[in-house]
């Protein structure tokens, strides 16, 4: 009835470890839309589009509303790009160098060391 590759991929998307609980969320679905006369492989082609797009927007929005609980300006404002430069292996001197060039601010190196000691835990 279904295509057992997209069925595959709806439960990996939902995070279901079997694919009886995909299949019981497209039939219970398609009840409900059986009014429109869709058919189930047109919903089950629709949430496989849908739910990556919703998950990437989530993403997003929770990388832009991130607030470091911090008194320093800078480090609120520069923090995803400060633990950015540190996952790509820049060092605590090369950081504060880099956004002392690139953005016109000064931020000493202990506090660098500070707050990305303080955001690994």
């Amino acid at each position: 009835m279904f295509h057992k590759q997209k069925v595959k991929q709806l439960a990996n998307l939902l995070g279901f470890k079997d694919e009886k609980k995909a299949i019981a969320l497209i039939t219970r679905l398609s009840g409900w839309i059986k009014a429109k006369n869709t058919a189930p492989n047109t919903i089950l082609t629709a949430l496989t589009t849908i739910i990556p797009e919703l998950h990437q927007d989530e993403t997003e929005n929770k990388k832009q509303n991130i607030i470091f609980p911090t008194k320093n300006i800078y480090i609120q404002k520069y923090g995803i790009k400060i633990l950015e430069l540190h996952n790509q292996g820049y060092g605590v001197r090369k950081i504060s160098n880099y956004l002392k060039i690139n953005h016109n601010i000064k931020i000493s190196p202990t506090t660098i060391h500070n707050f990305i000691k303080a955001q690994n835990g």
